[in-house]
């Protein structure tokens, strides 16, 4: 079983992430998929080779049962990263301002570079 294979897979590790445990949830199932659809869109705009044969074709997530399977899986945990991102930038707290950033850098980081964040931030400890 790959990691993260479908939406619920992203709902539940975001939850995790966001301290999201309680029903009524904070963050909206709709919230976290319109998240997860998002950064599809971005990482065509940064990443278009990861979506050949056809970049121009993008695919659209709507319910927890849809797969993820179009993600490569070494880029998944990139998509989580923009997920927690954005549901961090909607929360009042002023600290959770450059939380969201920091998962949103990830996000851009882990699509971009050769090197792995966790290697880096691992170096600099």
């Amino acid at each position: 079983m790959a990691l993260f294979d479908t939406v619920a897979d992203y709902l539940t590790e975001a939850r995790n992430m966001l301290q999201d445990y309680t029903q009524p949830y904070r963050y909206a199932d709709a919230t976290i998929i319109t998240a997860l659809n998002e950064a599809v869109y971005e990482a065509r705009r940064v990443r278009a080779d990861l979506f050949l044969p056809n970049p121009s074709s993008i695919p659209s997530l709507a319910a927890s049962g849809d797969s993820t399977s179009f993600i490569d899986v070494q880029y998944r945990l990139a998509f989580l990263d923009y997920v927690v991102g954005h549901c961090e930038a909607f929360d009042a707290e002023p600290n959770q301002d450059s939380r969201a950033q920091a998962f949103i850098q990830g996000f851009l980081m882990r699509l971009t570079s050769p090197i792995s964040p966790i290697s880096v931030m691992g170096a600099n400890q």
